[in-house]
C-alpha cells in the first residue's frame, strides 16, 4: 500500500486534492523545491529563512566544545550537605588520583556506570565521616594540605564501597536526583527519567516522544582520523551484561574509520515453537551511511538524526501500543517442583507482577515501535531506514537509563564503548520528528551561519532562468462556468449527429462534404490554421438548433453581417468545449486570414427534412450568403464551413474567469522565494 501511495503522490489528483483527502504524503526530500497549488497548504514557517523557528520540543541544547575524551586522573571535593543531613562537619577536602584506580577500587564494572553526579563516602578519619563529589578530571593541585601526607593508595582505601547516585540519595535512597553536571570530560551521561521538579522526579525527557525524535550534532575532527569519532551518542540502560536487561534497552549511533556513521542495537524475538511452547532469540541489529563527504580536517560539519514512527500516540497509547506496559504482565509464570508430599500437581507458578520483563506480548507488538530513520549530512539526506525499530528505555535490571552525549557505555559485548574524540560544539535533542524542509531551514538559520562549514560535493546547477509563458492550447475539457453566443434560427429542431450539439464530441479528421455540391466551400484541413483569435463561427451565421462549441469560451455575441439575416429564435450556444476539429493543437495568431469568397446567392430557402442537422437559413440579400439549405447526413466528422476562415475581426479574444488561478511561487535551491527588483516575491500564474 506505501508503494501505491508514492505513486499517487506524483498524480494530479493527489497534488490537487491530498489535503482535502487527509492524505500525508511526503515527497518533500525528492525535490530541491515545489510549486504548490492549493493557498497555505505549505509550511510557511520552513519557507521564511529569515527567522529561525522556536520549537517547543527542543529539550537538550548544549555544548562540549574543547571537552578531554580520555580520564586520566579525577579530581574529588568536599560536598556540604548540611542542608540535607545537619549538623554536618564540612571541612573543604579534595583530592586528586588516578581514574582507573578510582574506579576498580569500586569493581570491575563501575567504570562503565559511573556518572558525574554519584557520591563517595569517606572515612579515613577516625569518628568523622564526609561525602565527596566529582569535580572534574585530568586537573592537578587540588589535593589538600591535610591529605598530603597520604599516598595515593591510601587516600582511594579510606573510602567505603558505598556509591550513592546522588547527594539527595545519602538520606534517601529512593529519592529523585538532579541532572547530572556536565564536566570537562566526555561523555555527559544522566538519568533522564528524573531530574525536573521541586523533587526532581519529574523525568527530563519523554521514555516515548508521541512520533518520534530528533538528534542534531556540530563536529569538528580538529585533524582527527575518522577512528576517533566513535561513540558519540547512547540510549538506554547504563551498563549491564545480563542480555534480558539490555535487550530492546540500548542504541548507540558511531563513526566508522572509514568516514561513515554506524548504528547498532541488539534486540530480542520470540516466536511459538513447534506451536507447543514460546522460544526467545536475541540479534544484533546495525547498519551504516555511505562514507560521508566533508571538507577539510578543521571544518565544522553537521549531522542530523531523525527517527519518525508509522504511528503517532498520545496518552495512554504511548505506553500501552507497543510501549513499555507491554513489558508488564500481569503474571510471571516460573518452573514449580513440589519437594513436600502435598496434593499439589501443578508443574508452574504464577506471580502477580509488576515489573518490567521481555515477554511475548513484547515481541508481538514490534510492528507498533517501527519507523523511519534518516540521517542528514549539512542539511541534506544521505541515508534513510523503512521499518526500523525504536529504543524505549525500560526499567530492567538495577542501573538506570541514560542518555549519554559525546560517549557510549560499557558491558554489552563491547557494543557501545568508546568515546567521540572529535571536538562536539553543539548538540540538541527534539522530541519530535523534524521533516526535511525543516531540517533544512535549520540548517540555514541556525547552523551555516554560525558554524564554519564548507559544504562539499557536486553543486546543483539550476538551469531555470525563468518559467515558460503558458501558450493557450485547444482542450476537450469543459469549462467550469459555458458562456453562450446567441445564434439566428427560424425553427430550431433536435439533431442526433455529431455535428456540434449540445454534447460536446470527440475531434475527427475527415471533413464531411454536403449532398448538394457548393462551389466555393473549402475543407477546413486537420492543421492549425493562421488566425488572429481561435476560430469562431463562420462570417455567415449558420442557423441550427444545437450548440455550436467553440474553441475558447466568449461572451462576445457573433459579429452580423453586412445585412442582418432575419430570425425566428435565438439558439444559446455554448463556447464551453472546443470546436470539433482533428487537432488540439494551439493557433497561432500573427498571420490574418483570407478574406470571403463571394458566392452565387441562393434564391430561397428549402425546408429542413428531420436529418441530423436540421438547419433553414432565409437567404438574405448579403455580399456572401451561403447555401445552408442542403440537409447534412448524419457523421462523426466536422462540417465545412463555406469558407477556410473568418476575416480577422477587431473583437477582443476573451479570456476565462470562471476557473481559479492557482498561485505559484518561483524558489531557489536553498529554498528561498525568487524576488524582481523590487524585493517583491515572483509569482507565476498556470
Amino acid at each position: 500500500m506505501k508503494d501505491i501511495y508514492r505513486n499517487m503522490n506524483r498524480q494530479n489528483i493527489l497534488n490537487f486534492y491530498g489535503s482535502r483527502l487527509e492524505l500525508k504524503l511526503d515527497s518533500s526530500e525528492l525535490y530541491d523545491f515545489e510549486l504548490g497549488k492549493t493557498q497555505g497548504d505549505y509550511d510557511a514557517d520552513a519557507i521564511d529563512l529569515s527567522t529561525p523557528i522556536v520549537y517547543n520540543s527542543l529539550k537538550i541544547d548544549n555544548y562540549l566544545t574543547d571537552m578531554d575524551c580520555v580520564k586520566n586522573r579525577i579530581t574529588l571535593a568536599e560536598d556540604d550537605i548540611n542542608d540535607l543531613l545537619y549538623p554536618y562537619s564540612y571541612s573543604g577536602l579534595s583530592m586528586t588520583l588516578p581514574y582507573d584506580n578510582f574506579v576498580s577500587y569500586f569493581g570491575t564494572g563501575f567504570t562503565h556506570t559511573i556518572l558525574d553526579s554519584n557520591r563517595f563516602k569517606f572515612t579515613l578519619f577516625s569518628g568523622r565521616t564526609h561525602y565527596f563529589k566529582i569535580l572534574g578530571y585530568n586537573q592537578t593541585g587540588y589535593t589538600s594540605n591535610i591529605l598530603t601526607g597520604y599516598t595515593e593508595s591510601a587516600l582511594i582505601s579510606g573510602f567505603t564501597s558505598d556509591i550513592y547516585k546522588s547527594r539527595r540519595n545519602i538520606i534517601n535512597f529512593r529519592a529523585c536526583s538532579a541532572q547530572s553536571p556536565k564536566t570537562n570530560v566526555k561523555p555527559w551521561a544522566f538519568d533522564f527519567n528524573e531530574g525536573l521538579g521541586t523533587d526532581f522526579c519529574t523525568p527530563k525527557l519523554k521514555r516515548r516522544p508521541e512520533s518520534g525524535w530528533t538528534l542534531d550534532f556540530i563536529f569538528n575532527r580538529n585533524s582527527l582520523p575518522w577512528s576517533s569519532g566513535s561513540v558519540f551518542y547512547y540510549l538506554g540502560v547504563r551498563g549491564d551484561n545480563d542480555l534480558t536487561n539490555f535487550a530492546d534497552n540500548n542504541l548507540s549511533f558511531q563513526f566508522t574509520s572509514d568516514a561513515r556513521i554506524k548504528w547498532i542495537s541488539r534486540h530480542y524475538s520470540g516466536a511459538c515453537v513447534n506451536d507447543l511452547s514460546y522460544g526467545e532469540s536475541f540479534y544484533i541489529s546495525s547498519g551504516q551511511t555511505p562514507t560521508l563527504c566533508t571538507t577539510g580536517l578543521t571544518k565544522d560539519f553537521n549531522v542530523t538524526i531523525v527517527f519518525d514512527r508509522y504511528k503517532y500516540y498520545t496518552d495512554c497509547d504511548l505506553e500501552n501500543d507497543g510501549g513499555q506496559n507491554d513489558l508488564i504482565p500481569e503474571f510471571i509464570v516460573s518452573p514449580y517442583q513440589n519437594i513436600e508430599v502435598t496434593a499439589v500437581t501443578s508443574t508452574q507458578l504464577a506471580l502477580l507482577n509488576n515489573s518490567e520483563v521481555l515477554n511475548k506480548k513484547w515481541a508481538n507488538e514490534r510492528q507498533r515501535r517501527l519507523g523511519t530513520l534518516k540521517i542528514y549530512l549539512n542539511g541534506r539526506p544521505i541515508y534513510k531506514l523503512e521499518n526500523w525499530e525504536e529504543i524505549i528505555p525500560s526499567k530492567r535490571g538495577t542501573q538506570p537509563f541514560i542518555q549519554s552525549w559525546g560517549g557510549g557505555t560499557g558491558l554489552m559485548s563491547g557494543i557501545h564503548s568508546g568515546v567521540s574524540c572529535f571536538n562536539i560544539k553543539s548538540i540538541k535533542y527534539f522530541e519530535e520528528p523534524l521533516n526535511f524542509p525543516r531540517v533544512r531551514h535549520h540548517y540555514l538559520t541556525e547552523i551555516k551561519p554560525n558554524f564554519e562549514i564548507v559544504e562539499c560535493g557536486i553543486k546543483c546547477v539550476d538551469s531555470l532562468s525563468a518559467l515558460p509563458t503558458p501558450t493557450p492550447t485547444g482542450s476537450s475539457t469543459p469549462t467550469p462556468t459555458p458562456t453562450r453566443t446567441p445564434t439566428p434560427t427560424p425553427s430550431p429542431t433536435t439533431s442526433s449527429t455529431s455535428t456540434p450539439t449540445s454534447t460536446p464530441l470527440p475531434p475527427t479528421s475527415t471533413p464531411v462534404p454536403t449532398s448538394t455540391p457548393t462551389p466555393t466551400i473549402t475543407p477546413v484541413p486537420p492543421t492549425p490554421t493562421p488566425t488572429s483569435t481561435p476560430v469562431p463561427p463562420t462570417s455567415t451565421p449558420v442557423p441550427t438548433s444545437t450548440y455550436t462549441p467553440t474553441p475558447t469560451p466568449t461572451s462576445t455575441p457573433v459579429p452580423p453581417t453586412s445585412t442582418p439575416t432575419p430570425t425566428s429564435t435565438a439558439t444559446p450556444t455554448p463556447t464551453s468545449t472546443p470546436d470539433p476539429t482533428s487537432t488540439t493543437t494551439p493557433i497561432p495568431t500573427s498571420t490574418p486570414t483570407p478574406t470571403i469568397t463571394p458566392v452565387p446567392p441562393t434564391p430561397t430557402a428549402t425546408p429542413i427534412p428531420p436529418t441530423p442537422t436540421p438547419t433553414e437559413t432565409p437567404v438574405p440579400p448579403t455580399a456572401t450568403p451561403t447555401p445552408t439549405s442542403t440537409p447534412i447526413p448524419p457523421t462523426s466528422t466536422p462540417i465545412p464551413t463555406s469558407t477556410p476562415t473568418p476575416t480577422p475581426t477587431n473583437t477582443p479574444t476573451p479570456t476565462p474567469t470562471s476557473t481559479p488561478i492557482p498561485e505559484y511561487f518561483i524558489l531557489d535551491q536553498n529554498g528561498n522565494i525568487l524576488t524582481d527588483q523590487n524585493n517583491n516575491a515572483i509569482e507565476f500564474q498556470n
